[in-house]
């Protein structure tokens, strides 16, 4: 299940000085002052006698623009399959709906070509137990309850993508745990396979066939893992998984198992899967471990990166409003981070203005900056977390720094 994709027709930029409807009302800075007041909006920026007129919204550079297909105004896609991606456009984020709707929530791989009808669905518990159980996909859904707004990124999110392989939402389910409790586990079983279908007719060039992960059941607990039969209050649909899929709060998509079939009970020394191998290098593990229970937790690190950079133009130069995202859990032991910093440029970091929508245990919250008297050209930003004690992987090497032109 990579992460590359086939060029197509590169998608245009949009101009300087020029704002959609949609892009004002859904995802700018007046979502949270009043829409579509620009006066309003530049006081609440710049103080009560500001004269800033906007510029227009910055579009990200060397950003996916090579092989992203506009599907609709609201979705880019491509691809089918094993091989097909969805991303979502992170811009349209606003303070007051960070859950993403499920026609809008990020794919990366599209469903299988025959699942078979879900009415007859069910999960097998089979390996090293006492006997065998099948639960019907209608039980899971009888049994579901509401799990709380989780966060997924896909392990591959990349400038490539736009970044967009990343949504979240409230989601519905039953705990793994619970579903566990059906069989009796033999002593030696030290490991558990969750396996999902992945029968495409069409091969792809760039993903490797075969949807599993292999988990302790410590893990498991500890996260609070649960097979999820709803999303956004509704049933899951099949592109998400439906009718049944596996949900592990604080790791990577790729170890959140979607078609779940078979939950494998098995002994400790079983070998990583296909798709462990995979994806070890993006859920940075220290080379490919011989042994499943040899690779770390697949966790995503508290991260940071701009969303939607604003221009205005003012007597003393052109400044920058900058809205961002935050996201990712600090591991159980270790302190969550509570101070972020943004480095524009060669500018020194400053500290995150403010974060202006509220923590969510397994979500993502959205910040501000206003930057000053910005020199023209192109403008790289950067997040870190201020305080050495809190692993931050990926923001550490830069990877999700974002850069715009800055006009004059």
């Amino acid at each position: 299940m990579g992460n590359s994709g086939h060029p197509t027709a590169a998608r245009p930029a949009p101009p300087v000085g020029t704002l959609s409807r949609r892009a004002l009302l859904g995802g700018g800075l007046a979502a949270w002052f009043l829409p579509g007041a620009a006066p309003s909006l530049a006081r609440a920026l710049f103080g009560a006698r500001s004269d800033a007129v906007f510029l227009g919204a910055l579009p990200f550079l060397r950003e996916g623009d090579l092989w992203v297909d506009v599907a609709g105004p609201d979705e880019r896609r491509f691809g089918s399959g094993l091989g097909g991606r969805k991303i979502f456009d992170l811009e349209t984020l606003a303070a007051g709906a960070l859950d993403v709707p499920s026609s809008r929530f990020f794919l990366r791989t599209f469903r299988p070509d025959d699942l078979g009808e879900a009415a007859t669905w069910s999960v097998r518990l089979q390996g090293l137990v006492r006997r065998p159980a099948e639960i019907p996909i209608a039980e899971l859904i009888q049994r579901a309850r509401p799990r709380g707004s989780v966060l997924l990124e896909c392990s591959g999110n990349s400038g490539e993508h736009r970044f967009g392989l990343i949504s979240a939402a409230p989601w519905d389910g039953v705990p793994v745990e619970d579903v566990l409790a059906r069989c009796e586990s033999l002593p030696e079983a030290r490991a558990i396979e969750i396996v999902g279908d992945d029968s495409h007719v069409m091969p792809s060039l760039t993903s490797m066939p075969g949807a599993s992960w292999i988990f302790t059941r410590e893990q498991l607990r500890e996260r609070s893992a649960f097979l999820a039969t709803g999303m956004n209050g509704e049933r899951l649909m099949r592109d998400h998984g439906a009718p049944v899929r596996l949900v592990v709060p604080g790791w990577y998509g790729c170890a959140c198992i979607k078609w779940v079939r078979e939950l494998r009970l098995l002994p400790g020394d079983v070998r990583p899967s296909s798709q462990m191998r995979e994806f070890a290098a993006r859920t940075h593990q220290d080379g490919v471990p011989e042994l499943a229970l040899d690779f770390a937790p697949a966790a995503v690190d508290p991260a940071a990166m701009p969303v939607r950079v604003e221009a205005w133009r003012r007597r003393d130069g052109v400044s920058l409003a900058i809205v961002g995202v935050a996201w990712g859990e600090a591991p159980a032991g270790t302190p969550a981070p509570r101070r972020w910093s943004i480095r524009c440029g060669e500018l020194p970091w400053q500290p995150i203005a403010r974060f202006v929508s509220r923590p969510v245990a397994h979500g993502w919250r959205l910040w501000r900056h206003t930057l000053h008297r910005v020199p023209p050209g192109e403008l790289a930003m950067r997040l870190r977390v201020d305080d050495a004690a809190v692993r931050t992987r990926r923001l550490a090497r830069g990877y999700y720094t974002r850069t715009v032109e800055v006009p004059a």
